[in-house]
């Protein structure tokens, strides 16, 4: 279980999920099948890990991420409401201990995102997995159609609105339920 594993519970999530969620219904795929979309799952949780790091690079193009997150946000906090005129705290994207559990959760909501694009037989085995660990709460399956608009015209060779989805991005204060969507629409491009 979660609370006798002795390492960061972002890592044990990520290890229960590929292990119990995944690979479930990879073993149901012809070996080329179960290698592009292991391969697409890894490029998404990469992905995920470079949006919230200053120096790693996309999977995909080898360059900076679409959307790379600011070093730090600062968010309205319930911690120091009434105590000061405005109520903040600022919170560390790419180096805290919070970074590690924001890559992950950006990765968890950009598996919501393209499960049943790629490998709708593992709903059955990841849902129940990551809602043992609470991670289903206010994930969005599917593609979010905010996000979809930023990417419209790219099947038809247009390039992706990297200004839209820095504005969608910065509007939800790069929180890992937008970041992801945005990972996982990039990677099913």
């Amino acid at each position: 279980s979660a609370a006798n594993f002795p390492g960061p519970p972002a890592q044990f999530g990520l290890v229960a999920s590929i292990q119990v969620g995944w690979d479930p219904a990879l073993a149901l795929y012809e070996t080329p099948m179960a290698v592009r979309f292991t391969w697409l799952i890894s490029a998404l949780n990469w992905n995920c890990a470079a949006a919230y790091s200053e120096a790693w690079n996309d999977a995909l193009t080898r360059t900076d991420p679409l959307v790379r997150t600011p070093e730090t946000v600062t968010v309205p906090s319930d911690v120091t409401s009434g105590l000061f005129a405005e109520a903040t705290e600022t919170i560390d994207l790419h180096s805290s201990p919070s970074a590690t559990d924001a890559r992950f959760l950006c990765a968890v909501h950009g598996w919501h995102a393209v499960l049943t694009d790629w490998v709708p037989d593992a709903a059955t085995t990841l849902l129940p997995t990551l809602g043992a660990f609470g991670l289903t709460e206010g994930a969005t399956m599917g593609y979010r159609d905010d996000v979809a608009v930023c990417f419209e015209g790219v099947e038809d060779g247009g390039a992706v609105d990297v200004g839209c989805l820095e504005a969608l991005a910065a509007a939800e204060c790069y929180s890992p339920a937008v970041m992801g969507q945005i990972v996982g629409r990039q990677l099913a491009e």
